[in-house]
Parts: structure tokens; sequence; C-alpha cells
């Protein structure tokens, strides 16, 4: 089950935390389903825009890191001296969302969903999700089909960027957006990676632990 610590959904291909979310209980192991399962996750509020910096588990991370084979331990070094993996956040006004997950048992997974957020320079950005990837980019890295449910994922469970503190995802996909910044289309195919979990930050905003789960 989650902590009392609200979870909240992370786009972290945009570096964004939206901390509006409803609550769920997870005590499942990770599966592949046996029937098709459909998650809608609606909501809004706060949003955390997580800003590069160097990483704050760097230390902590470095022999996980040391365990992943090329090219993903070379890039999770570099990520380390400076990426989103934080505590130099910046606090958005309120941005909504509404994504619908899709996770089949022959892998066709599929996803749908809207959300947008206003940036400090009053910049009205809207992001449409609209494919999931299926490809893994490496062995210890698996995209679960486009989504993965239950999954314990990042820190010490080897599974992902292991500077981001463990936790265990309701839902996370892989997938493709649409990326437009006041009505004007930024990127067609932005790669966005999208997980609904436990939330990793405190009331402060920071990092409240590596094992979150």
């Amino acid at each position: 089950m989650f902590s009392s610590v609200k979870p909240a959904l992370l786009l972290a291909g945009l570096g964004l935390l939206f901390t509006g979310c409803t609550d769920h209980d997870d005590n499942n192991p990770i599966t592949l389903p046996s029937t098709e399962t459909t998650v809608r996750v609606v909501g809004g509020g706060t949003v955390i825009q997580m800003l590069p910096a160097p990483a704050t588990f760097a230390d902590t991370a470095a022999s996980l890191i040391a365990q992943f084979p090329e090219p993903s331990r070379s890039k999770f070094a570099m990520i380390a001296q400076m990426g989103p993996f934080s505590n130099n956040i910046a606090t958005l006004p309120a941005g909504a969302f509404d994504v619908t997950f899709i996770d089949r048992p022959d892998g066709r997974d599929s996803v749908r969903g809207t959300a947008s957020f206003t940036t400090a320079d009053g910049g009205k950005w809207d992001v449409v999700i609209y494919a999931v990837n299926p490809t893994d980019p490496g062995p210890m890295e698996p995209y679960f089909g486009g989504i993965g449910r239950h999954v314990d994922i990042h820190g010490e469970a080897l599974r992902h960027v292991p500077l981001m503190p463990r936790l265990i995802s309701e839902v996370a996909m892989w997938g493709k957006a649409r990326l437009s910044k006041d009505g004007t289309l930024i990127k067609a195919d932005a790669p966005i990676h999208i997980m609904f979990s436990s939330n990793t930050r405190g009331a402060d905003l920071k990092y409240r632990c590596f094992d979150c789960r």
C-alpha cells in the first residue's frame, strides 16, 4: 500500500510532477496481465518542475550504476552529473491531466490522454499522449510492451534510472506525445515516460527517501 504521502503522476520526459492524484493500494508483484486492463488517471493540482542539477543520490547510486551494461552505464553516469533527479525544483501554477492506459496480455498496449500546465513565463503548454513505445532500450530497462503495472522500479530495484528513489508504480508507461506551447506545435513525437506512483518527495518538496515503497 502506498504511504500516507499522496501518490503523484510523473511525466518524466518533461521533468514534471503532478501531485493532485487519488490514492491507490498496491501489494501485488509484477505480473503480465491475464486480461485487458484499463486504468484512467484524472486530476490536477500543484505541478513541480525538476530543473537540471547534480543528482541528489549520485553517491548512493554509484555502485548501482556500475551494475548496468553499456550504454546505460555511461548514460546514467552523465545524468548523475547534471539531470532532473535533484532537489533543484520550481513550483508551477496548477496543471491538469486525464490519461487512460490500456494494458493487454498480448503486448499491444495503448494509451491516450492529455496534460496541461503553465510555466513561470506565462506560457501555456499542452501535451497529447498518443502512443506507447514497446521497444526495451536495454536488458535492465524493460518497457513491458509500453505499459507496466505494479512495477518495482528505480533505485536498488536495478530497473531503469537508479538515481531516482525506488518506488512502486501502479502504472508505468513509455511512449510518445505531441507537445505544444501557446497553440504552436513544439514537437510531434516527444518521448515521454509516465508513472502513477507513491510520491518520492515530502511536504518541503525535497526527496524524502531513497527507498519510497
